[in-house]
Order: C-alpha cells, then sequence, then structure tokens
C-alpha cells in the first residue's frame, strides 16, 4: 500500500506490527468527510456529485489496474478536502486479487456491500467496488443509505433510481447507478475504469437545473 501514490488516495506513510496488532500511518489531511456533507444537506447536486466521484473512480481505477480492490468504499470514508476535493480513506480493508479470485470477505458495510461480500464463497472483484460506487452515488443523490443488498435479495422495496429519482437527475446517471447496484456481479460494469469512461463520456452535458439542484452546490 505504501507504493500506491495517487492524489485522491490518502498517503499511507509506514505500514507495521506491535502489541499484536498491525497499524497503517496515513497522511493527515484537513476536511470533513462526504457523510458528513450528505447529512447535512440531504442531496447533492449533479454537479457537485461529478466533481466528487470523478476523481475518486480515476483512483479507484488504478487500485484495479493494480489487482487491488478497497472493499469498504462508502461516504465516510470519502473525505473532502477545501473545494470538495475527495480523498479515499480506510485502506485497512484493501485486498489483493486477480481475475480468478474467489475470495470472500468478512468487511460489510449495510447499504454499500453487495451480497459476495456477505459470503465466504463470494465471488469478489473489482466489480464489489463498483456497486460501493453505485450504493454512494444514490446516498448522495437521495441523502440517505441505500437498502442493505440482502434485504434487496429477499424484499427490494427501495425500487430503481431511474423510479425513485426521475425527474431530479439525468436518465443516464441513474441507469448507471442502478446498473452498478445489480445484485448479480456479471450484470455490473466490471471494473472502475468502466464506470469513469461513462461519467467523462457525460461530463460535458448541462446539470439538472431543479431548484433543489441548483441550491446543493
Amino acid at each position: 500500500m505504501t507504493s500506491l501514490r495517487h492524489p485522491h488516495i490518502v498517503a499511507v506513510l509506514n505500514v507495521f506490527l506491535a502489541n499484536n496488532t498491525a497499524y497503517i500511518v496515513m497522511q493527515h489531511e484537513r476536511g470533513r468527510n462526504l457523510a458528513e456533507l450528505i447529512q447535512q444537506r440531504g442531496s447533492l447536486s449533479m454537479t457537485l456529485t461529478l466533481r466528487i466521484f470523478l476523481p475518486l473512480l480515476d483512483a479507484l481505477a488504478l487500485m484495479h489496474s493494480r489487482a487491488m480492490l478497497h472493499l469498504d468504499v462508502k461516504p465516510s470514508n470519502v473525505h473532502l478536502r477545501t473545494g470538495h476535493d475527495p480523498l479515499l480513506l480506510d485502506l485497512g480493508a484493501v485486498h489483493l486479487t486477480d481475475n480468478n479470485s474467489r475470495v470472500g470477505s468478512q468487511v460489510v458495510t449495510a447499504g454499500y456491500s453487495p451480497l459476495e461480500q456477505y459470503r465466504r464463497d463470494g465471488n469478489i472483484g473489482p466489480w464489489t467496488d463498483v456497486y460501493a460506487i453505485g450504493a454512494s452515488l444514490r446516498c448522495c443523490l437521495e441523502g440517505k443509505p441505500p437498502q442493505p443488498s440482502p434485504e434487496r435479495a429477499s424484499n427490494d422495496t427501495q425500487g430503481p433510481a431511474v423510479e425513485a429519482l426521475c425527474g431530479r437527475y439525468p436518465t443516464w446517471l441513474l441507469e448507471l447507478i442502478d446498473w452498478c447496484m445489480s445484485l448479480e456481479p456479471e450484470r455490473r460494469p466490471q471494473d472502475a475504469g468502466r464506470v469513469l469512461g461513462i461519467l467523462q463520456a457525460h461530463q460535458a452535458e448541462p446539470p439538472s437545473t431543479t431548484p433543489g439542484e441548483a441550491s446543493a452546490e
């Protein structure tokens, strides 16, 4: 992890063992986390959301290109510096993998972890982080954490974003969120680079101009 360098990934200065515990020494950065901003504002504009998630996805795409998984992407692990400049935090759950890996994980966060993360034999991969990105995007737009994936599997009460947020945000963005949050891993974008490419392709499009959106900057 100390070799991973990206302007939007928290710098790991050292990793060491002491007192029967592993410690990670990270760079100190001033600011607040994304979860606090969502709690304060209720929902974010598309413009601000893209300002935060484009750099984050670039950082996550670098991790995926190096066969690394974050496995705990969520608003509370996104630190916002001055100008809402994002920094991906909490590399403690980072997992080294390869394209043939089928390793389960005990790191789960309700609302942001997909089904495979709840299972010891779950097919964990870059698509696992993609679900968490989709869930984090939906939280930014809806102002609350999504329904946990095990509950969705038995009784999906939150419904697709294209229905729940229709008219408030562009259809392409809502469709992307629903794609990322597919319960079946093989039906999602397979890595962060794919999601990043879609956001970049739509970046020049005008944002939503509803009154609530305009005031959320």
